[in-house]
């Protein structure tokens, strides 16, 4: 197998961990699914090239299944039937196929899916004859029990069959200080040209270290910082204008929004349609929401009682 050192030396531990096991599983002959997580920005179609390009790089194509690589948009094929999914299949016999957003996938093109996936015995896919190798990778930025548990966009048994390994790729308040390296790689990915390609200096990326936290877009927050700060510098503005005003732009209109929850607003009764399917799905998010804010002693919540529900009670949901 390839030495892949190089492609992940400049990474943080977390992700480069992360990595890894991505890596071995797209390089392993076996006939399995892989299902990549991460939130938004966080590099999954990134990396997944990158690996599938560099297979590619080492004459390794034709092994691993990487001679083409084909993505699907789950977004936008709601109720396909079974000529559909199976020419996908047919078309990237030989490579990698990517499904995106599986979460919006609606159930028909699920179980459609999984008899495509099946290999019965055979090692290969396909709806009828099963004639397709390939190796294929889900990605969606939804947490595992959110796809995994009662009440999930996804079918019991088709989620069985796409998760053989999992992945997830982490945020960058989970990798310490590996802010002030992405931040230089998307830099310089953006190839500004002289005399406006100076990256910000000591001040800039010591507000990037210290507020790690608030970049929920992951990559997508850095890239408008880049454009920001080059086109403040293209603007004749000085270092500390461009700061000043990066920042305030950053966080009136271009940072990515931290997942929000406004319980206030939201109700479900009985009435509902998938009411008994819901409501555990919803409790458990609440319960790992509180976790988040107030630690996994939910007493600490003010009153000892998260979102307004007592503390014992939301540790039985």
């Amino acid at each position: 197998m390839p030495d892949y050192n190089e492609l992940i030396k400049n990474e943080p531990q977390i992700r480069r961990n992360a990595i890894s096991d991505l890596y071995r599983y797209m390089t392993d002959n076996g006939r399995f699914c892989i299902l990549l997580l991460g939130n938004h920005g966080v590099g999954k179609s990134f990396w997944i090239k990158k690996i599938k390009y560099f297979i590619a790089d080492q004459g390794k194509a034709k092994e691993f299944y990487m001679t083409k690589l084909i993505n699907i948009n789950c977004c936008v094929c709601a109720n396909k039937d079974e000529n559909f999914w199976n020419d996908i299949f047919l078309k990237a016999d030989g490579g990698l196929l990517v499904f995106d957003h599986i979460e919006e996938l609606d159930k028909k093109s699920q179980y459609i899916l999984f008899e495509i996936l099946s290999t019965k015995g055979e090692g290969l896919y396909g709806y009828n004859e099963k004639t397709v190798e390939c190796r294929t990778i889900f990605t969606s930025s939804l947490k595992i029990e959110s796809l995994r548990d009662l009440g999930s966009p996804l079918a019991p048994n088709f989620f069985g069959r796409i998760s053989n390994f999992v992945v997830k790729l982490p945020d960058f308040d989970e990798c310490g200080n590996g802010i002030e390296q992405d931040f230089k790689n998307t830099w310089n990915k953006m190839r500004y040209s002289e005399p406006f390609n100076q990256m910000p200096g000591e001040t800039f990326m010591k507000w990037l270290k210290e507020n790690v936290h608030k970049f929920h877009g992951n990559f997508r927050d850095l890239d408008n910082l880049t454009m920001n700060w080059h086109n403040c510098k293209v603007n004749g503005y000085s270092d500390e204008e461009t700061f000043k005003k990066v920042k305030e732009t950053f966080e009136k209109f271009n940072h990515y929004p931290e997942h929000n929850t406004d319980f206030e607003n939201f109700t479900i009764n009985s009435d509902m349609d998938y009411y008994n399917e819901i409501l555990p799905n919803l409790k458990a998010f609440v319960k790992e929401y509180a976790k988040r804010l107030y630690g996994n002693n939910l007493k600490n919540a003010p009153n000892g009682k998260p979102f307004g529900v007592p503390y014992r009670t939301m540790d039985r949901w």
